[in-house]
């Protein structure tokens, strides 16, 4: 994933020796990055020692959900490595549906629920799309966008047809 990251065939870690000093370097969902098994937190220690090598010239950014970061914090010595934690709320449903309503403006495309055009919506209509996702997600802007995507059923000409899964 690293050497996807950084375009390049084979990782080393000379890869962060290479970016600018005062660089970000964002991981996203590490709780993915593990699995419970005798070698399965092997990633995440090799994470948190580049993070202790490199943190005194690149910032790194790991996210997680909260279930997933209690229990490496009781796994790993996340206090002692990280430089802090920040804890964001749940999103509001109205936060939740103006996210996904422009990632689909910005890449062009509109979405079809119950034959409606999503342009054509009501706000009631539009409530019942996303006030069931947000349910589901309990305000988690990651979850909320994988249900948002399980639920397309089929692409036509720049329209999604969605069918929420929740």
């Amino acid at each position: 994933v690293i050497a996807e990251a950084f375009q390049v065939e084979k990782y080393s870690e000379k890869l962060f020796e290479s970016l600018p000093e005062g660089s970000f370097v964002i991981f996203e969902d590490i709780e993915l990055w593990w699995q419970r098994t005798a070698n399965g937190l092997m990633v995440l220690k090799h994470l948190l020692k580049l993070v202790s090598k490199y943190s005194h010239r690149i910032f790194f950014i790991l996210t997680t959900n909260i279930f997933a970061f209690k229990l490496l914090e009781k796994l790993l010595p996340l206090d002692a490595t990280l430089l802090g934690t920040v804890k964001l709320e749940p999103m509001p449903v109205q936060s939740i549906k103006n996210m996904v309503l422009l990632r689909h403006k910005g890449a062009g495309l509109d979405f079809l629920y119950k034959g409606l055009h999503g342009s054509d919506m009501s706000a009631v209509k539009m409530a019942d799309l996303f006030v069931k996702s947000y349910k589901f997600s309990r305000g988690n802007a990651g979850v909320a966008l994988a249900v948002w995507l399980a639920g397309i059923r089929k692409v036509e000409n720049d329209l999604l047809q969605i069918e929420p899964v929740v």
